[in-house]
């Protein structure tokens, strides 16, 4: 081949014949034209190809290969193609909380050959907190034809939105063998567990007031958990609080009497109902 060359119609390249592409030459696909090869093609220059390469044939390559649509068959010896034409996923979303291996990208396939696979470079990694810009995440793109190209990697946005709290979320100890004490008594705080980060205010509820409790009864115990930087609002149920009724001891209990003792106590009340009517009471 002599100097840069962009046919203008499908070609091919018959059996024993050999296309070279020298250093400092291009070979120029366009789109709609098809290089059909049955025999060889040695390039150490520029291949650039947004057409079609129907090879059959030998195919190596010590230079550089740009492939925007990625149609290249059969086996291509030496370099890897570089695949131009990558389209990466846009508008993904994440809920806080989440690794990146939980979030399925988008954006697979183009107007031609379907594109491949993509994978997370570090899918172990959390997507980190809600409410900030847009986190740029390491994105690879295996090609359908591995074989041929080279793995794409961009960066692509991911935003993270905020998640629902839950009651694993919180700290917190539902007490019991409180008793009535003309006090008011409660379960406590309730805070953030360990690791939890973004919570909005944490108010805890009896029966739906804010007032710790004094009467005894069974209180249904609920966290009002406000908007925080990574969690939305949410009102969660905790369970039952109970405060037992306080056992009396101010009343001794009247000791049971045999007859013999029915018998005096009855004298004595006589006598002294006789003491009150001969004497009078005396001030």
């Amino acid at each position: 081949m002599y100097g840069d060359v962009t046919p203008t119609a499908d070609f091919t390249i018959p059996g024993g014949s050999t296309l070279t592409i020298g250093s400092g030459q291009t070979l120029t696909i366009d789109d709609g034209i098809t290089l059909t090869n049955n025999g060889t093609i040695a390039n150490s220059g520029t291949f650039t190809n947004s057409g079609t390469i129907a090879n059959s044939g030998t195919f190596t390559n010590s230079g550089t290969i740009n492939c925007s649509t990625g149609n290249i068959s059969g086996t291509l010896g030496g370099n890897l193609a570089n695949y131009t034409g990558a389209t990466f996923p846009t508008n993904l979303t994440a809920t806080f909380g989440q690794t990146l291996s939980e979030i399925s990208p988008t954006g697979n396939g183009t107007s031609g050959a379907a594109q491949g696979d993509f994978t997370w470079a570090t899918p172990s990694d959390y997507v980190g907190n809600a409410g900030q810009p847009q986190h740029n995440m390491n994105l690879t793109l295996t090609h359908a034809n591995a074989a041929n190209y080279r793995v794409v990697t961009d960066n692509v946005s991911v935003t993270v939105n905020k998640a629902a709290p839950a009651d694993t979320d919180l700290s917190f100890t539902i007490p019991t063998g409180h008793v009535y004490n003309g006090a008011a008594q409660g379960i406590g705080s309730v805070t953030p567990a360990a690791g939890i980060t973004g919570l909005g205010v944490i108010t805890v509820l009896y029966n739906g007031s804010p007032t710790p409790p004094v009467s005894a009864g069974t209180y249904t115990v609920t966290a009002d958990i406000a908007s925080g930087s990574n969690y939305t609002a949410a009102t969660l149920p905790l369970g039952s609080y109970t405060i037992a009724s306080a056992t009396s001891s101010s009343v001794t209990s009247i000791p049971t009497l045999n007859p013999a003792g029915l018998a005096f106590l009855a004298l004595l009340l006589g006598g002294l109902s006789f003491w009150q009517r001969r004497f009078g009471t005396q001030e």
